[in-house]
């Protein structure tokens, strides 16, 4: 797999702790950070290989929600059967 030129591993590795704390501020008003958090993550994601909205979603959802994500997976699942 290549590296990343435009959308780094260190520019993903800034992002997600700003994604991170503002996501789980959800009375504050929207960060003026977040939205640049946003762009670097999705852009460093398709620019290593995702391709679809779908794959988008996955990878940082997991990233920026982290264990959330598994929770209410984990939840809504069996619901659904």
């Amino acid at each position: 797999m290549r590296e990343n030129t435009i959308f780094t591993a260190d520019a993903a590795e800034k992002a997600r702790p700003v994604l991170k704390k503002n996501l789980r501020n959800v009375n504050g008003g929207i960060d003026p950070e977040l939205p640049q958090a946003g762009i670097t993550l999705a852009g460093y994601h398709i620019e290593r290989g995702a391709r679809s909205f779908t794959q988008h979603a996955h990878y940082t959802s997991r990233e920026a929600i982290g264990g959330v994500y598994e929770a209410c997976h984990v939840s809504v699942s069996p619901a659904a059967a």
